[in-house]
């Protein structure tokens, strides 16, 4: 279940398998609805709004917390030192049983991204998964853009959106696939 919820939250949220498993519960502020993910591949913490989506894995781990400090924490014999999930290779291993398809944790980020490309403005998408903003030549662009987590939330729910009803296309448009 730990394994499961946070692979789901990497889906929903375009997140890297390192920066979803060293998510703590200090990294959460319910009250401004937000998730701050400190230690990034770029070394720019990044602030997500939390969407509803979200929200409900948290509150998954919620309940089933016990006094780590981790939102995944290490379950089981083989618990890392860190504390936190290190590998979700058991749950990836079953999804591949069921479905036939080898996904890895980037997967699902690249899945992320494929979905959100066509749906949101490219400056977003980069901000949504903490690229760094390549000069472009365009001044406003390159100085003067600066999206807040409370800009980025009705974006990133439109993503949401858009992956729980992929199989569910409206009757004029193709069913789109998730890809892995």
């Amino acid at each position: 279940a730990v394994a499961a919820d946070m692979l789901e939250l990497a889906l929903l949220t375009g997140l890297r398998k390192g920066e979803a498993v060293r998510l703590q519960w200090a990294d959460l502020d319910d009250e401004a609805g937000l998730m701050t993910i400190g230690e990034t591949k770029n070394r720019q913490p990044l602030k997500l709004p939390i969407t509803p989506a979200m929200a409900d894995i948290i509150e998954r781990r919620r309940k089933a917390r016990g006094r780590s400090p981790w939102l995944f924490p290490s379950v089981g014999n083989r618990k890392s030192e860190a504390g936190h999930m290190q590998e979700p290779r058991h749950a990836l291993d079953a999804l591949e049983k069921l479905t036939g398809i080898e996904i890895t944790p980037h997967d699902l980020r690249r899945t992320f991204v494929s979905i959100a490309a066509p749906l949101v403005p490219g400056p977003v998408l980069k901000r949504l998964v903490n690229h760094k903003q390549r000069r472009s030549g365009d001044v406003t662009q390159d100085h003067y853009v600066r999206l807040t987590p409370d800009q980025l939330r009705p974006h990133l729910e439109q993503i949401q959106r858009a992956m729980a009803t992929a199989d569910q296309p409206k009757p004029d448009q193709p069913k789109m696939r998730i890809v892995a």
